[in-house]
């Protein structure tokens, strides 16, 4: 048998036994995360949820997260820090909260539009602008838009397709002037906070907080005007803030895992392993949470989305 063969053929048989004691070794390691006990000493209590007061601090903290984030949305200024891509999901999101459904256009090579809206024999074709508030939509802009619009078909049983045109900057005389003539519906800064007003109606105070104590499933109060990053719940444990991140409208709009806590309160930080990189907690190994790793602008436009979508506090 010629030797160059019977190479390659152990090379073969090589590869593909390293290749299955990987995954076994994967596989183990996942089991393993997954059935770790909590520090109340419950196996999967983290992840696997089994631990009520494990499960009920993660419930609690992603309902506070969310309506904390529904009541930000609702300030221009906080709107004005987003990433131009996370403002588009969050407009989509506000679409679907108020009855829409919504397509988006990709994020790349769009063709002149962001999304189209549509509820009923209602079609809403819309465009957004996350300007500064002293830079202007001009005409041209418009003139662009109602080009593309021009492309969307909605079908023989619908209506006419409307076209709104969504900033947070504002708009020329002459682009106010020529949306007049030609139908199209500006969205400035006042409207737009209205909508969202009405698609992410308040719950609660947006100035505090709850968080669950891990150890004993106490809820303490966090008043976040005073930056309280900690406090002592009435059994004397000391419960973290796990929602710190919002008392700065600037770190709320980077919603991302370096600058969140991990279920056990801990931050998270970068790891690369064997199999790339990963998010992973700080307090490795006592715990050992582990998240897919996504750039920190792609974390943190896929949390604010799921925060604005997600319902009853379920975790995307």
């Amino acid at each position: 048998m010629d030797e160059g063969f019977v190479f390659l053929l152990v090379c073969g048989i090589v590869w593909l036994l390293w290749g299955c004691l990987s995954r076994a070794s994967r596989a183990r390691e996942e089991a393993r995360l997954r059935d770790a006990p909590c520090h109340h000493g419950i196996r999967g209590g983290l992840e696997q949820g089994l631990c009520p007061i494990c499960r009920g601090a993660n419930v609690l903290r992603w309902e506070e997260m969310q309506r904390l984030t529904r009541a930000r949305v609702q300030k221009l200024d906080y709107l004005l820090l987003l990433s131009p891509r996370a403002f588009e999901d969050v407009v989509a999101v506000m679409f679907e909260s108020l009855g829409f459904s919504v397509r988006k256009t990709p994020l790349s090579g769009d063709w002149g539009y962001d999304g189209i809206a549509r509820k009923g024999v209602r079609t809403v074709v819309y465009e957004c602008k996350r300007y500064g508030q002293d830079k202007p939509v001009g005409r041209p802009l418009l003139q662009q838009f109602l080009g593309a619009m021009g492309d969307v078909g909605v079908g023989a049983a619908q209506e006419p397709a409307e076209g709104w045109f969504i900033t947070t900057g504002y708009f020329t005389k002459t682009a106010v002037k020529y949306a007049a003539e030609k139908g199209i519906q500006l969205v400035g800064s006042e409207l737009l906070q209205s909508l969202m007003e009405q698609a992410f109606p308040l719950s609660g105070d947006a100035a505090t907080m709850r968080s669950m104590c891990r150890i004993c499933g106490e809820i303490t109060v966090f008043d976040l005007s005073k930056a309280e990053k900690e406090k002592t719940c009435r059994k004397g444990h000391v419960v973290q803030n796990e929602c710190s991140e919002y008392i700065d409208d600037r770190l709320s709009a980077n919603l991302v895992f370096e600058g969140m806590k991990c279920f056990c309160g801990r931050s998270m930080r970068v790891i690369s392993g064997r199999y790339g990189k990963f998010w992973g907690c700080t307090g490795y190994p006592s715990c050992r949470t582990t998240r897919p790793y996504q750039s920190p602008l792609e974390e943190s436009d896929k949390r604010i989305s799921a925060l604005l979508s997600t319902e009853n506090g379920e975790q995307a």
